[in-house]
């Protein structure tokens, strides 16, 4: 892992000039706690969950600069 935060509810973290993460919720009543995330960015970057990649998704992951990722 290259960075971990901590961060409250509301909470924002920025990447870059145009992409946002807000901390939505916490939700520590159920056995492992859930934290929800907004996610702000331009149309063509393209926001992907990891367990909906999988390994044979060309370029995912890798730094592309400005293009999709």
């Amino acid at each position: 892992m290259a960075l971990e935060l901590t961060r409250r509810v509301g909470d924002k973290i920025f990447i870059g000039n145009d992409i946002v993460l807000t901390v939505v919720s916490i939700d520590t009543t159920r056995a492992s706690n859930h934290v929800r995330l907004g996610i702000e960015a331009p149309q063509h970057k393209k926001i992907l969950r990891k367990e909906l990649i999988d390994d044979t998704t060309p370029d995912v992951g890798r730094d592309q600069g400005d293009q999709e990722v």
